[in-house]
């Protein structure tokens, strides 16, 4: 993936998880993070962008994708670790972008 494109999804992840701290609306308001998560973990350069840190990120984004999946038709509320991953998975990429993996 090219780091302009990288760096377009970070700062659109990172957008997303920052509304959905005080706005429940924000995962019906871009439903499309769902699927961009989704294919993220579909990438093969997704496991550099975590380190090797023993963790499956793959498995992560679609987990996360997953469990936000629900808050595409409802309020998201009560759900900080999602909110979480998202802001995670944002600065992963952001830092790719600074320092992209040889």
């Amino acid at each position: 993936m090219e780091r302009h494109d990288l760096a377009e999804l970070a700062q659109f992840i990172g957008r997303v998880a920052q509304e959905a701290v005080d706005e429940s609306d924000a995962i019906e308001r871009h439903p499309e993070i769902v699927d961009l998560l989704i294919q993220l973990s579909e990438l093969p350069e997704v496991h550099e962008l975590f380190g090797g840190n023993g963790h499956d990120p793959s498995s992560f984004m679609r987990a996360l994708a997953e469990g936000l999946a629900p808050y595409r038709a409802a309020p998201l509320e009560d759900a900080p670790q999602l909110i979480e991953g998202l802001a995670l998975v944002s600065q992963a990429l952001r830092h790719e972008v600074r320092e992209p993996i040889a």
